[in-house]
């Protein structure tokens, strides 16, 4: 990682992936101050080349999921899992976004409140090929099986609400 700065404010490049699984104490705003620079009354993304985001256990709510989309214009991996915050509104926002275009990875197991709405709804990503959804009491199997074979790509689905495809070994 390194750090420079222009004259737009401060920026760390070569950052690609932030891994902040089960930090507590992290929020909204901290989410938001990691993500972005301020300069003047302008935010701006802090790290345009941002390819992972994982935000496992995080406390968060909905907000962070506007700074996510405002933040992480590149973003391919993001994982939300086992944050009892996390529903339908929440990937609705995200599918509404920019980035669907880059999503390719998607974690929201053990995320109580999402149903099968939220299934629907990430078939607007592209390129996704990996949704974790094991433990998501309110998404069917069924749901996942229609979701797999709305893309033109084959998916597979392991471990009951784990869609990905057919040649990736899985890994908990």
């Amino acid at each position: 990682v390194s750090t420079q700065s222009t004259g737009n404010g401060p920026h760390v490049s070569n950052l690609y992936h932030i891994d902040l699984r089960w930090v507590d104490e992290l929020n909204d705003w901290g989410l938001r101050d990691l993500l972005s620079v301020t300069s003047g009354r302008e935010q701006r993304p802090r790290f345009k080349d941002l390819r992972g985001l994982r935000l496992a256990g995080c406390p968060l709510t909905e907000e962070a999921i506007n700074y996510v989309i405002k933040f992480c214009p590149s973003l391919e991996h993001l994982d939300f899992s086992y944050n009892p915050n996390m529903n339908d509104r929440v990937v609705d926002l995200l599918t509404q976004s920019a980035l669907i275009y880059s999503l390719t990875k998607v974690d929201f197991s053990g995320c109580s409140h999402l149903t099968d709405k939220s299934l629907v709804m990430l078939k607007k990503c592209y390129d996704v090929n990996w949704v974790d959804l094991r433990s998501c009491k309110e998404i069917t199997r069924g749901a996942c099986v229609r979701f797999a074979h709305s893309f033109k790509k084959e998916l597979n689905i392991t471990e009951d609400k784990l869609i990905h495809p057919p040649t990736v070994e899985v890994y908990s």
